[in-house]
């Protein structure tokens, strides 16, 4: 699957850039620059997702959110480790440390291929936890009496398998092709079309999705939803749209429309800063969430993260789903 960020023969495009012909195109200082950033936001994005990781694992109790929530931390956080092993490697090329082609080549593919199986599983979860939350929403006391009880976990293991036959298929085709831009490469393309086809569907649940929060949240009670979680979805959604996918249309235009030119370079650190936003910012998006107007930030992590999971449960009381469903009753 197209995962939107740097590739094997991308590597070799930035990587080519410091070559003599190239230095007038990007000059060492911004390939360090632009190298400094990402690095700097994989880092954050290590630190929150591994805390994230932590806190739901061991001190919170798990509820059908914080499932998808867990598995979406350890899918960004394969995504930023190997960005970050790439990064160091890349910048290794930079400044032209000694490195054997076979060592190189070795640690691009394994690299790329996890980057890709965290990325396509990321997105994966995200697209799950808006569809639930739809579903929630439209069809309330259906959705709380007939949902199975461990279907957060079944669905995250089959969407776990789903990323990895979309990065096997990526990989036969594109990864392990080292000319992946040539204009022979004939296996690299049909994937890359099936990508793009893949991501506009996803795409198109996210706004689906989030069309449908929006519209049903200012239709229904206040007390109907778990807002806090809600403005999670949403905020992740946004990040989704800013990020991702400005990253994947650039990917396919400098695959299908600009492979011989210089601006390629400039595309690659885009793509690199965008995805490695896009994976590194949930765990901040919970904490501001869970934080906001309940003792500033002074709270703790825990307690953030319990403010906007805990509510997940919070709106499902005899009660309240009476209430909540007579109002969706009044709106039909």
């Amino acid at each position: 699957m197209e995962s939107g960020n740097f590739s094997y023969n991308d590597s070799e495009l930035g990587s080519n850039a410091t070559e003599p012909g190239q230095q007038e195109a990007l000059p060492l200082r911004i390939h360090v620059l632009l190298l400094f950033i990402d690095l700097v936001i994989c880092l954050f994005g290590l630190v929150g997702n591994g805390m994230v990781i932590l806190f739901l694992t061991f001190k919170i109790k798990r509820n059908s959110c914080t499932v998808y929530i867990l598995n979406l931390a350890v899918a960004d956080l394969i995504f930023v480790v190997s960005s970050l092993v790439n990064l160091i490697h890349f910048i290794c090329t930079v400044y032209q440390v000694n490195i054997s082609d076979t060592d190189s080549d070795n640690l691009l593919m394994i690299t790329k291929l996890m980057y890709t199986f965290g990325f396509n599983t990321s997105c994966f979860l995200l697209a799950a936890i808006g569809v639930e939350r739809c579903l929630g929403v439209l069809f309330p006391v259906e959705y709380q009496s007939s949902r199975p009880e461990h279907l957060s976990a079944i669905m995250a293991v089959l969407l776990w398998l789903l990323s990895c036959l979309v990065t096997g298929l990526e990989y036969f085709c594109c990864i392990n092709v080292k000319q992946i831009h040539a204009p022979g490469n004939e296996r690299c393309t049909p994937a890359r079309l099936f990508s793009s086809a893949l991501y506009l569907l996803l795409t198109l649940v996210f706004i689906t999705s989030s069309l449908v929060l929006l519209i049903e949240i200012r239709k229904t009670p206040k007390q109907c939803h778990p807002m806090r979680l809600y403005v999670v979805i949403l905020s992740t959604t946004l990040i989704f749209f800013l990020s991702v996918v400005p990253a994947t249309l650039l990917r396919h235009l400098v695959y299908f429309v600009l492979q011989s030119s210089s601006f390629t370079v400039y595309f690659f650190y885009v793509q690199v800063t965008c995805n490695s936003i896009h994976c590194s910012t949930n765990p901040y998006i919970y904490l501001l969430v869970g934080a906001w107007r309940k003792r500033g930030l002074r709270g703790s992590i825990k307690q953030a993260l319990e403010t906007v999971f805990k509510e997940d449960t919070e709106t499902s009381g005899s009660t309240e789903e009476l209430h909540c469903s007579e109002a969706g009753g009044t709106r039909g």
